[in-house]
């Protein structure tokens, strides 16, 4: 399963991983600057926006993409990157101009909940639930992005960062829940999105996630830091 999204912003991410400490404002590049509108699961429209910058970071020249979304009437805001590059002939090379407009045009694979005055953006791959969440609130979307540039060096990627939160399942589920039965005795790789569903009940998530071959299924359920509580299958005879 191909979803550009998470090519964008989470693979190539691999490629560099940000110290702890930026040295100046980051500059936004002009012209790469998309927004579209979304809904949440709970049926709330929100604004993405994607930009580019550039910062330095302990006398090195990084050059990037992010993706914020913002909640008009209430600002709750939340922002990601991804891969950075050295240069800017590299960074525009590798994404070019159109990366925003394939992400919003791109169907989403993620199911972003604004609840209770936060963002919680939840993505499923394989055995795992990453989870990019915000309690930031500004009051529009101009007034989100100048947070980001005076503070770059707290932008998230698919491997870490401030505002990210991963779920590894493995162990409570064990690799038939996510191999396909087709590829138990292969070695090839591959992906697909496991997110079913998700819900807040009180100050806990509850995440369906749905096992490589169907009809199999579990439900997660996280603490109001995205922390892991419990996994519990779906019974045989539910299926």
């Amino acid at each position: 399963m191909n979803h550009p999204q998470f090519v964008l912003f989470a693979a190539a991410s691999l490629v560099l991983t940000f110290p702890l400490h930026a040295q100046r404002q980051a500059e936004f590049l002009p012209h790469t600057k998309h927004t579209c509108t979304s809904r949440t699961a709970n049926g709330q429209e929100y604004r993405i926006e994607y930009r580019a910058f550039h910062w330095r970071n302990q006398d090195k020249d990084v050059y990037t993409g992010a993706v914020a979304y913002y909640a008009p009437g209430t600002g709750e805001f939340l922002w990601w990157g991804g891969l950075g590059f050295t240069t800017k002939e590299a960074f525009l090379r590798n994404w070019g101009s159109s990366s925003g407009t394939t992400l919003c045009k791109s169907k989403r694979p993620d199911i972003a909940v604004l609840q209770d005055g936060e963002w919680a953006d939840f993505y499923g791959e394989n055995g795992g639930i990453h989870v990019f969440h915000s309690k930031l609130k500004f009051p529009s979307m101009e007034k989100g992005w100048q947070y980001v540039a005076q503070h770059p060096e707290e932008t998230s990627s698919w491997l870490g960062g401030k505002w990210l939160q991963v779920v590894v399942l493995d162990k409570e589920l064990g690799d038939d829940f996510f191999r396909p039965e087709r590829l138990r005795y292969a070695a090839q790789g591959y992906f697909y999105d496991s997110l079913a569903g998700v819900t807040k009940v009180g100050s806990t998530w509850q995440v369906e996630i749905k096992g490589a071959d169907e009809p199999n299924r579990a439900l997660v359920v996280l603490d109001s830091d995205f922390k892991l509580l419990g996994v519990t299958k779906t019974p045989p005879s539910q299926k």
